[in-house]
């Protein structure tokens, strides 16, 4: 079981990216908008607002989404910045390519890329006094369904939707570029980490894998049932063990990380032990001078 700890990414260490931020008009202090209007906030904001009121002018939108008469609803962050906020299931997409890139200003060794679209992605860390230092293609097809030669023929081609690297090597200027390729589709990322893994120990077999479904059954007056689809949450219950004398170190990570978002990998092979979410319990047993145990809980975030 691996815990990465992402980095920020803010205006000061994203580089460049090719997503423009078009989603509506910037907003403009000098224009009256009315209630429905829809615009963004760029600047540091990065951030998509509807407006509440007719007659809205010089609302500054970040300052004005509460009170007694809240002029502005925030939507959620802009397409280029989707990416890069805490929820995982809304996606930056863009038509055939993403790439951006990334000057973290510090040491990293992990790449997190979550709810990906894309046939291809190539990640390359380049170090100003090296040049690249690190450089992967990996084809995001899936094999996971393929058990004999008519469905390697005959079953639909399927991809990966998630991808850990955790081999990146320690270069505090380097460069981060991430790019997604999906010709003639639109390429699609749901969440992009940075950070630092930290080794909790070895995850034990038969982890328990579900999900929290937030889809209802509505009824109506005369009882005709309708299924209101809604967004579900990873859910994962593993044991893990380690030396006993790592144990006070991982018992003092968890309680630094309770109630933070972060990467959670029981094993990178298997994308469903992947959760970008929080732990809701642990227990450590110390069970003697050797070997520990631990089990997690942990919740994704949607």
């Amino acid at each position: 079981m691996n815990l990465i700890r992402p980095i920020e990414i803010t205006d000061s260490n994203l580089t460049s990216t090719n997503v423009p931020e078009t989603d509506y008009a910037e907003y403009a202090p000098t224009t009256t908008y009315v209630e429905g209007d829809t615009i963004i906030v760029i600047g540091t904001v990065h951030k998509v607002y509807e407006s509440l009121q007719a007659a809205n002018t010089g609302n500054y939108p970040p300052d004005n989404t509460s009170g007694t008469t809240p002029y502005w609803l925030e939507i959620g962050a802009t397409n280029a910045w989707k990416m890069f906020d805490t929820q995982v299931s809304t996606p930056t997409t863009q038509a055939e390519s993403i790439a951006v890139e990334v000057t973290v200003g510090k040491v990293i060794n992990s790449i997190v890329l979550l709810e990906l679209s894309a046939g291809l992605v190539e990640i390359t860390l380049t170090d100003p006094t090296d040049g690249i230092v690190y450089n992967e293609t990996v084809v995001m097809a899936s094999d996971s369904g393929i058990k004999d030669w008519y469905s390697y023929f005959y079953e639909p081609i399927i991809r990966d939707s998630d991808l850990v690297k955790m081999d990146i090597p320690a270069y505090p200027s380097a460069v981060v570029k991430v790019e997604l390729f999906d010709p003639g589709g639109d390429a699609q990322c749901g969440m992009m980490v940075v950070g630092n893994f930290k080794r909790l120990g070895k995850t034990k077999w038969q982890p328990q894998i579900s999900i929290i479904d937030y889809s209802r059954k509505e009824t109506d007056i005369f009882g005709n049932p309708t299924l209101v689809v809604r967004k579900a949450a990873k859910l994962l219950s593993a044991d893990i063990f380690m030396e006993t004398s790592y144990a006070n170190e991982v018992r003092r990570v968890l309680t630094e990380y309770r109630a933070t978002p972060a990467v959670w990998v029981g094993h990178e092979d298997f994308s469903s032990t992947i959760i970008y979410g929080f732990y809701r319990s642990f227990s450590l047993v110390l069970s003697n001078l050797s070997v520990s145990d631990c089990t997690l809980e942990i919740e994704g975030l949607i």
